[in-house]
């Protein structure tokens, strides 16, 4: 188990370095990458880093030749253009220039978050003594099963990025071997962490090809492929560490904001200390469904537009979160308008929209051709959730309830207190990703920043939020469904309404009470899932 933790921890810090220094280097091949410095070096650099590792991952499967060779070529080459990149163009001492301990904090807070995810699913559970159907369409104690009991029940969505690389890697088609799992076709599920995790899964431990079509298994009465058999712990080990390195690149995201914000360094170093100790965050990394990591690239295209830099870039990361997870095509309208707002019907509005949209287009259309046109398999994401035969007053109602779960802590009602109960309520509102104790301050800065600049908390925020519980026509828990992101913006308005609002001291004890209930609760969750004496 000691070896298998260590060996998983060098392979996160592994996996980050590799895609910091491989982003650097691409991003300093263009002008506009080369002013960059600091902290926004940083999260863009790992943003491009992450897209040059897919696009090595499409490099790996689709020549004929072996894997492993296809990969070590690849990282060969990039690894060769970085080193030379960083040395001419002096990437260190970018990354090192003004505001530096910022830049430190903000990496510390990534790889802190990854280390200790990964630290926590190495954790020794009890298992339920039934898997019941619904969240467990594999009914054993593997790692990945493993994950979704730690998580008190969560879909088996963590498995589908793992699956697509091994559909990628082992050569299985996905038009013949569909659905990936029962009611998840491959069109629902955009493949960009899958493709990240190619090439690493390549160079260390490749699987064979398959030449048999996968044996079958009966769920809910119906046979489906037994895409389980593909699932040993040690293969899963390995995307896991490279899963988790992704979604903690929204404590990036978070750090970018708070500089952004004006917030003095105590501040930001509360505001990420209060992130990278939230149950809801913890939960959201280590479960490897890719919302974390779209919710890092939306951050980068907000905030690209809220500096006023290229529409093209924005529209270039709203793709790639769309390539993280299908939620994101709701920010990405939201962007679109949002340039419309800022900027009126000017022409430079025009050609910001323009470039924007073409960007965005170029990004999401490759995926729509394969997966619609070339596979052939159709997209029914929208019509799971929005298609209702339940009355209007249902449909109506349904939705204000599940606002109302998703933006009030309503599980501050609950009689007797149950600690590990709590834990779980806590990952599936968004008041559980500020804090409980920071829900206030975090809607009073909202609102006082909705003060001051109106469209952009309307189009960036209000808007999408609105959209992505509204889009539910069934209970649901839309805070764990697209807001990863707004859950990171509400910290950083708590951070802020503290500073410029509220004494130092009330401030802290404010702060350090949140970190001490975070930590108790996760004590709790733990101490429920250990295994008896």
């Amino acid at each position: 188990m000691a070896v298998e933790l260590w060996g998983s921890l060098a392979l996160c810090v592994a996996v980050a370095l590799s895609l910091l220094g491989v982003g650097a280097g691409l991003l300093s091949l263009s002008e506009a990458g080369r002013r960059l410095h600091g902290l926004e070096l940083l999260a863009y650099s790992v943003a491009v880093g992450v897209v040059g590792h897919g696009a090595l991952g499409v490099f790996v499967v689709s020549l004929p030749s072996d894997n492993r060779l296809n990969a070590c070529i690849g990282f060969a080459l990039l690894y060769a253009l970085s080193c030379w990149q960083w040395y001419r163009h002096g990437v260190l001492g970018k990354l090192l220039a003004g505001r530096w301990r910022l830049t430190v904090l903000g990496f510390a807070a990534w790889i802190g978050m990854a280390l200790s995810c990964m630290a926590i699913v190495s954790m020794p559970i009890r298992f339920p003594g039934e898997l019941p159907d619904g969240p467990y369409v594999i009914k054993n104690h593997h790692l990945h099963v493993k994950v979704q009991v730690m998580m008190g029940a969560f879909p088996a969505d963590n498995y589908l990025p793992f699956l697509s690389s091994e559909f990628l890697l082992r050569d299985i088609q996905f038009a013949f071997e569909r659905p990936l799992m029962p009611g998840q076709e491959l069109s629902n599920r955009p493949i960009l962490m899958s493709l990240v995790n190619v090439p690493f899964r390549a160079v260390l431990d490749p699987p064979a090809k398959q030449v048999h079509a996968l044996p079958r298994f009966k769920y809910v009465g119906q046979d489906w492929p037994d895409v389980g058999s593909l699932g040993d712990d040690e293969a899963f080990r390995q995307f896991l560490a490279v899963g988790i390195v992704l979604n903690s690149t929204l404590l990036l995201g978070a750090a970018l904001l708070l500089m952004r914000a004006g917030l003095r360094g105590a501040y930001v170093l509360a505001g990420l200390l209060v992130v990278v100790s939230s149950p809801y965050f913890i939960a959201q990394t280590l479960f490897t469904w890719p919302k974390s990591l779209g919710g890092f690239f939306l951050i980068l295209g907000a905030y690209a537009l809220l500096s006023r830099r290229s529409a093209f870039a924005a529209g270039v990361l709203a793709g790639m979160a769309y390539w993280s997870h299908p939620y994101a095509i709701v920010f990405a309208g939201c962007f679109g308008l949002y340039i419309l707002l800022r900027d009126g019907f000017k022409p430079q509005c025009v050609r910001n929209v323009i470039a924007y949209g073409v960007a965005l287009v170029a990004c999401v259309l490759p995926w729509w051709l394969w997966t619609r046109w070339y596979l052939q398999i159709p997209s029914d994401l929208v019509a799971q959730n929005l298609l209702s035969s339940a009355s209007l007053g249902d449909l109506l109602w349904v939705r204000v309830a599940n606002a109302a779960r998703t933006f009030l802590p309503l599980y501050l009602g609950t009689y007797p207190l149950v600690p590990n109960q709590l834990f779980q309520e806590m990952l599936i509102s968004i008041t559980g990703a500020m804090g409980v104790l920071l829900s206030a301050q975090a809607y009073a800065g909202a609102w006082s920043y909705g003060s001051r600049r109106p469209k952009e908390l309307f189009a960036l925020v209000v808007l999408p939020s609105a959209l992505l519980v509204g889009v539910f026509s069934a209970p649901a828990i839309p805070a764990v469904h697209g807001l990863q992101a707004i859950g990171i913006v509400l910290c950083v308005f708590a951070m802020k309404f503290m500073q410029d609002r509220m004494g130092k001291r009330i401030a802290l004890a404010c702060v350090v009470l949140q970190l001490l209930i975070n930590l108790g609760l996760l004590w709790a969750r733990a101490d429920a899932l250990l295994p008896s004496a």
